[in-house]
């Protein structure tokens, strides 16, 4: 017998550190005005998709977003360390334009070669990677033949879609960052990954699914 779970993977919205291009990582800051509509357009998008359950990361910016997302559905909601974005240590909360400035190494590795990304005081881009896809499998494993959302971020939902694409994290860099509330679909069956729906933002009048830039401009 087939045993299916769908899990609809979706980015916080927007907030002051991405309107002001602060490397968020671990640092939390409260959604933008533009952030607050995209919140009330993804509740109106989930209004009707059934959902067993909404997991998120403990940042608040997740928390707000699966918040908004369970606001006609009133369902349970976990929050787990294990979709968290990914820890950057001391270039944690920088203004995205000086840190190639100041460390210009760790700027190439993440534009260049993201697998081997690791700033001082923070996470390797694996162990990433490993974090995000094992939280994934074990949310797979307590949902079978149902229907969950898991509510992350930039980067951490980057390395997830790598590993729901089936690609090793040396593809990392063929993977797109999604834009804010971006949702996409995934289908589990008996262990088998399928990627139904990518970066989606058609809840938001006037924006598209396109990549979102989230490189270093390295003079």
């Amino acid at each position: 017998m087939n045993v299916m779970v769908k899990i609809y993977l979706v980015r916080h919205c927007q907030t002051l550190g991405n309107v002001n291009r602060m490397f968020q990582g671990c640092t939390d800051t409260e959604p933008s005005e533009e952030g607050l509509k995209q919140l009330e357009l993804l509740a109106l998008r989930f209004r009707n998709v059934h959902l067993d359950k909404i997991y998120s990361s403990n940042l608040g910016r997740a928390v707000k977003t699966a918040q908004a997302i369970n606001k006609y559905h009133n369902i349970e909601h976990i929050e787990l360390e294990g979709i968290r974005e990914i820890n950057v240590g001391k270039i944690d909360g920088m203004d995205w334009k000086k840190i190639p400035e100041k460390y210009p190494e760790f700027a190439k590795l993440w534009n260049d070669q993201p697998q081997d990304f690791i700033s001082d005081g923070g996470e390797t881009m694996r162990e990433v990677f490993n974090r995000v896809s094992r939280t994934f499998d074990e949310i797979v494993s307590e949902n079978e033949g149902k229907t969950v959302a898991i509510v992350s971020h930039g980067c951490a939902l980057r390395n997830l879609m790598c590993y729901c694409l089936n690609k090793p994290i040396e593809e990392l860099n063929s993977v797109d960052f999604g834009s804010n509330t971006a949702v996409s679909l995934v289908v589990v069956e008996d262990g088998v990954r399928r990627v139904v729906i990518q970066n989606d933002v058609s809840h938001i009048p006037g924006v598209h699914s396109k990549p979102h830039s989230a490189r270093f401009t390295i003079k």
